[in-house]
């Protein structure tokens, strides 16, 4: 049995958590901890404790309680009593001979590690979060190096990521980068073009976080007024980058949508004709996105500050920038006759199945 410290709470955003645990409870059984006790943000109504989510893959969701930091990303410990209503749970599922393995993605919970005699502990690094104001506090708390030197093995999404893990810790690690399930890729790939008769569509789907700069964004925005600008997911900046954020909702060709189901993605990949990655600050550039592979689907262009091709090989219409001038660069050379009418055929080579391959390797040596 695999149990999994999760970086997000099953409920609050896809992103390479869900499917990779999907793909693991395909082999052996799975528990998925949420990183926070239920909240009105994700979970409104959600009891805690343990949920069947499938036949071999349970949600253990943690007893509410306060939470000291005024972010719930940073680093926390769990009470005793927590401990038991996890161990007790556990036990319910899993009989007493079992090999338990710990799976861990974010240094919360702590006392996990000393919780149970795991037969193996490994970590997955989703990305690099302590580049964000929050992760630096938990960086300065001793946690992610405690976590990262208890591992037997540790994973990390990305090949630009790997070595930034190496420069912390000699424990053994490997590039394990984001996936794609073949039939959402394929779903992506086989939407009808909307390719708009007088104005194309620009976007972004995404955690609009300190990775980006809001005032980039309105530079582009202004600088392209005969294009429509949309941008899609949860927003979470604070002080000046927010002002520069709301600034955007002044102008006529930016538009933005609150964050929807990730079974609705194809739909709005679907309406947007030119799709971005401006991630400038915050260890953006050293990130893999699980939505890179998503954009590459589509077959239109991406303009990016990300190079996947390390992980992915190259994407014949992504154009990766250095900086801010070469961004609207080559944002400008992307005319209407630069959009295919019909998007290449999809070869999809990384899948969560051949992911989750890999991680159960490690589990079970």
């Amino acid at each position: 049995m695999i149990v999994y410290q999760a970086p997000w709470n099953w409920a609050t955003l896809e992103n390479r958590s869900q499917p990779l645990a999907r793909a693991l409870a395909k082999h052996t059984d799975v528990v998925y901890l949420d990183l926070t006790p239920p909240s009105v943000w994700d979970s409104p109504g959600q009891k805690s404790g343990l949920h069947r989510l499938d036949a071999h893959l349970w949600l253990f969701t943690w007893p509410r309680r306060l939470i000291r930091s005024r972010n719930i990303a940073v680093h926390f410990d769990r009470s005793e009593n927590d401990y038991k209503t996890l161990g007790n749970a556990l036990s319910s599922i899993c009989p007493p001979d079992g090999r338990l393995v710990l799976l861990n993605s974010r240094p919360a919970a702590e006392r996990l590690r000393t919780f149970y005699a795991w037969h193996r502990i490994l970590v997955d690094v989703e990305d690099p979060w302590w580049d964000l104001a929050w992760g630096s506090k938990v960086v300065a708390s001793g946690a992610l190096e405690r976590t990262l030197r208890h591992a037997d093995f540790i994973f990390a999404n990305g090949t630009k990521l790997l070595p930034r893990i190496r420069s912390i810790t000699d424990r053994p690690a490997e590039s394990l980068p984001n996936a794609i399930d073949v039939a959402f890729g394929e779903r992506i790939a086989s939407q009808p073009r909307m390719v708009h008769p007088r104005r194309l569509c620009a976007g972004f789907i995404g955690t609009i976080n300190d990775r980006l700069d809001p005032d980039f964004l309105v530079e582009l925005v202004d600088t392209f007024p005969d294009i429509d600008f949309r941008f899609v997911g949860p927003v979470i900046l604070a002080g000046a980058k927010r002002r520069s954020w709301k600034a955007l909702f002044g102008r006529n060709n930016f538009q933005y949508l609150a964050p929807v189901s990730h079974d609705d993605v194809p739909e709005i990949l679907a309406a947007i004709d030119i799709l971005l990655l401006p991630y400038f600050n915050a260890g953006g550039r050293d990130m893999n996105p699980a939505k890179a592979l998503e954009y590459r689907c589509t077959g239109k262009p991406v303009v990016s500050t990300i190079d996947i091709s390390a992980d992915y090989g190259e994407g014949a219409l992504e154009t990766k920038c250095e900086s801010r001038v070469e961004f609207i660069a080559a944002f400008k050379a992307i005319g209407r006759s630069s959009i295919p009418q019909q998007p290449a055929a999809l070869e999809i080579l990384w899948t969560w199945e051949r992911a989750a391959t890999r991680v159960l390797e490690e589990v079970l040596r």
